[in-house]
């Protein structure tokens, strides 16, 4: 039960890390784009947890973690394709 609620925690510090970069989500790969937006809920779409963004791609909800994870890290550092 604890691990559940710090993992809640966890989820929200990410989604809200990932909100103050809303406006450059644009410039990530597809599936990260699709993945944040999923997560977030961008574009008119509700925000959906890390099970449910897991489900829609068909992997585990920590392979969606992630990359989450690595996506913000892109958006804080501005490191993108070229």
């Amino acid at each position: 039960m604890f691990g559940e609620a710090l993992d809640k925690v966890e989820e929200g510090r990410l989604r809200r890390a990932l909100e103050r970069h809303a406006a450059q989500v644009h410039r990530l790969e597809e599936r990260e784009r699709v993945m944040v937006s999923l997560f977030v809920g961008l574009e008119g779409i509700p925000p959906h947890s890390l099970t449910e963004v897991a489900a829609y791609f068909g992997v585990l909800p920590e392979e969606v973690k992630g990359r989450l994870s690595q996506a913000l890290a892109r958006l804080q550092e501005g490191a993108f394709p070229s």
